[in-house]
């Protein structure tokens, strides 16, 4: 996936730190650094 390409309306990019999702999340582990990038697109739901 390209993290650079523009975004659709209702895009983003989000910028998560820490250890991340289960199961990983689940070990002891130490970081220097972490990182996790998230691209998604939010639509607008209506009653």
């Amino acid at each position: 996936m390209n993290f650079r390409a523009s975004l659709p309306d209702g895009g983003f990019v989000v910028r998560l730190g820490g250890l991340g999702l289960a199961p990983s999340s689940a070990v002891d582990v130490e970081l220097e650094a972490g990182i996790h990038l998230v691209r998604g697109q939010a639509e607008e739901v209506r009653p």
